[in-house]
């Protein structure tokens, strides 16, 4: 029962920190970058459910070196396959569409995705300072300044997705 408690508050906690990022004002993009480069498919390259969720959010797990974060991706309870190295990367938005499907790497980004296969990506990184709302210890909202980062990779027509902030003050 404490697991399930456990689980279900680190959805919602994620749920309302994804609302708090929509809802942010951009102030001042302060790194932009967009990149074309490949990827070898490995065994461990496809993350079957990166958060861990009771729906299947399926992403990539790529090096560090190659997606290049400037600010830490791998947050805690999320992301699995992310370590030292490399970041677990989840498709972007995935509304729910792989709750009722346990798709392979294959049904999710193509025929292509097999292993020793080199794909191209495109890897979009946007660093930038923020107005915006989250949640505070005490449960509430409250206004804050950021630098929030956001790195996208498009890999065979799909896009997966990673963010990141560092909140700078409480206004």
């Amino acid at each position: 029962m404490k697991c399930l408690l456990v689980i279900i508050a680190t959805q919602m906690l994620a749920l309302n920190l994804w609302a708090g990022e929509s809802d942010d004002q951009v102030v001042k993009v302060l790194k932009s970058s967009t990149e074309k480069t490949s990827i070898t498919v490995s065994e461990d390259t496809f993350v079957f459910n990166i958060n861990g969720y009771g729906c299947q959010w399926p992403g990539i797990k790529i090096l560090n070196i190659v997606a290049e974060p400037d600010l830490n991706h791998n947050k805690p309870f999320a992301h699995f396959g992310s370590d030292a190295n490399y970041m677990a990367i989840g498709i972007k938005d995935p509304a729910h569409q792989f709750c009722h499907t346990f798709g392979d790497a294959q049904t999710v980004f193509g025929k292509e995705f097999v292993t020793n296969t080199e794909l191209p990506i495109t890897i979009t990184r946007v660093l930038d300072l923020r107005n915006g709302k989250r949640l505070s210890n005490e449960g509430h909202m409250k206004s804050v300044k950021l630098i929030h980062e956001t790195i996208n990779i498009g890999i065979n027509g799909r896009i997966v997705e990673s963010t990141s902030e560092i909140i700078l003050n409480n206004k």
